[in-house]
């Protein structure tokens, strides 16, 4: 499975789904931005909000409030504006003119420096004779300079409500404590106003380590050094809440650069990182009656992953630094569907494996591909992984003896393993296929464990009258390859045949010093090796040599079919060739998720 966004935190108005608290996104970005330039048409509707305290801005039909703003160190330094298509005015108290508003050009520090504007009918006189009473109440507006606000449309300051004093206790009870004041409403504002907002230009480039988030998609610190953060809008609309209908938002536009530490969603998990960089990246976002539609793509999208977990062709790895992701070619679809060509080097501490329900755990990962082809979240082409495994293995010994109960050993099984593996077509579960080949070593203590608790096998042997029960014991005294098939074997036979077992008293005891080999075979069919063909010289000599020498072939015959490693059967690999050395063993085979071999036990 590939990751089911490319989340980019410096796109928090753009390539992720838009929640219905639109402004806190619009706080966030504009409080991340340094310089920008900026454009909008504010689409006015008709309302009356209080300004100064003998003044209140008053809109009549529908007009558009066109302004230019140029931001540095995250301020407002200048703003240009201009009112078409209707009437913005100031309106005074008492013999006070309104002032109708026709252009205004604003310093960020010293407020309105020129103005454009004329009076109404008997205002037009006033104004004419009393140009300097207008423009000094134009200069007493306060413009707002903070980007968060200006990038909604809410430029213009209010005046401020008055907050009811806290209620004091009451005389007949000087002790009682007074209740917290009751915070008053929010007062009318600029924004009451404000019924849309067209950002017809924003070119921004944002401040160093600020952390953006959006829970529980992302959340990501901006860039620092010489790669700064950039992004500009070739078109975004953006609606404030109305009757509790939520704030809407569309935007198009690109962006570039680079941040640090932060995490992005993928599938159902998170994947935290330490670095990133986005080259030539192009998205449009929308969210209307609190629907949310997204799409990004992108030349190269780079992330240096510390934590998290990623799944792709049924592996899993629990990330871990230093891991490296690359997309090239991104194309995220407003469904949520990815295709890029992915480079991947990816380590953890742990995984796992999935396969047909069956789970495998790994420790010490790593992952890597070269130019997955990944198309709507389903992946084709060449990857290597390579970890360290553990299986736990039950060994049974079937006996050919009637009577013989089968003996079971208990053992694990663990190394290092590698697979280079094709994906054609692999999604996040069984989709697809993946197949390729693997080989795993295993360290050959436990092999050796498993062909001595077999050898230490008691058995009890009917035989001849003249031997009748009989009691043989073996002790191993070596099993070690002797070949690249082969394994060489020395035992201690004990032939005894007892009297009293009370008195643990015998009629005669023997001990001998037999040596042997046995060949290797793989099963297939079974996906196991097996121990074949043990040949025992018992090397006695003596009267009770003969009886030794006589129950030999039997005793080779009871252990000539020996399963030394059997692959679990939930597991999707084939045994198909088994090497060993003086410390190990090398199983190696084919990987075919979801076509286990029939014949698994």
């Amino acid at each position: 499975m590939v990751p089911t966004r490319a989340a980019l935190g410096t796109l928090l108005l753009a390539t992720l789904p838009l929640r219905a608290q639109q402004p806190a996104l619009l706080e966030q970005l504009g409080a991340a931005v340094k310089d920008c330039q900026l454009s909008a048409d504010v689409a006015l509707e008709p309302g009356v909000v209080p300004v100064l305290p003998s003044w209140s801005v008053q809109v009549k039909s529908t007009p558009i409030f066109h302004f230019d703003a140029d931001a540095v160190d995250g301020r407002v330094t200048t703003l240009r504006a201009r009112v078409e298509e209707g009437e913005l005015i100031l309106v005074g108290k008492g013999m006070l003119p309104d002032v109708v508003i026709e252009e205004l050009e604003v310093d960020g520090a010293t407020g309105v420096k020129s103005a454009k504007f004329h009076g109404r009918g008997l205002g037009a006189l006033v104004i004419g004779l009393f140009r300097g009473t207008a423009m000094g109440a134009l200069k007493k507006l306060r413009f707002k300079t903070d980007l968060p606000s200006v990038l909604k449309g809410d430029v213009l300051e209010s005046a401020e409500k008055a907050t009811p004093p806290p209620p004091t206790a009451s005389p007949a009870d000087p002790s009682a404590a007074a209740p917290p004041p009751t915070p008053a409403p929010p007062g009318p504002s600029f924004l009451d106003l404000v019924h849309e907002v067209r950002l017809t230009r924003f070119a921004l480039t944002a401040f160093p380590e600020r952390t953006l988030s959006m829970e529980p998609l992302l959340e990501l610190t901006t860039g620092r050094g010489d790669e700064p953060f950039r992004m500009e809008l070739s078109s975004a609309t953006w609606r404030p809440a109305r009757g509790g209908v939520p704030a809407a938002f569309t935007a198009e536009g690109t962006v570039d650069g680079a941040f640090t530490s932060g995490r992005f969603a993928y599938g159902a998990d998170a994947l935290a990182f330490s670095a990133g960089t986005l080259a030539g990246g192009r998205f449009s976002a929308s969210s209307q009656e609190g629907k949310t539609s997204t799409s990004l793509s992108a030349s190269r999208f780079a992330l240096d992953l510390q934590s998290g977990r990623f799944l792709i062709g049924g592996v899993a790895v629990a990330l871990g630094a230093p891991s490296r992701f690359v997309a090239e070619e991104l194309a995220v679809s407003p469904g949520n569907e990815v295709s890029a060509l992915l480079s991947l080097d990816l380590r953890g501490e742990t995984g796992e494996i999935a396969a047909s329900g069956s789970v495998l755990s790994l420790a010490n990962v790593a992952l890597k591909a070269d130019k997955l082809k990944v198309a709507n979240n389903r992946a084709t082409g060449d990857a290597e992984v390579s970890f360290e495994y553990g299986v736990q293995h039950t060994l049974k010994v079937q006996y050919p003896v009637q009577g013989m109960e089968p003996k079971t050993v208990p053992l694990e099984f663990h190394g290092p393993f590698s697979a280079r593996l094709h994906l054609e077509n692999a999604g996040a579960g069984d989709e697809g296929s993946v197949t390729g080949d693997y080989v795993f070593k295993t360290a050959w203590p436990p092999i050796q464990q498993a062909a001595f608790e077999v050898l230490r096998a008691r058995w009890i042997q009917d035989l001849p009258p003249a031997v009748k029960k009989v009691q043989l014991s073996v002790e191993p005294e070596e099993f070690a390859p002797c070949g690249p098939s082969c394994f060489g074997m020395r035992l201690v036979l004990t032939v005894e045949k007892t009297k009293d077992p009370k008195k643990k008293s015998s009629w005669f005891r023997q001990v001998c010093h037999p040596e042997g080999q046995a060949t290797v075979v793989v099963d297939k069919e079974a996906r196991a090796f097996v121990l074949k063909d043990a040949k025992l010289q018992p090397k006695c000599e003596g009267v009770l040599g003969v009886l030794v020498n006589f129950v030999a072939p039997f005793f080779a015959k009871s252990y000539q079919d020996m399963v030394l490693f059997q692959m679990p059967k939930e597991l999707p690999f084939s045994v198909d060739d088994v090497k060993s050395g003086a410390l190990w063993l090398e199983i190696s085979g084919r990987v075919a998720w979801g076509k286990v071999p029939d014949g698994s036990q």
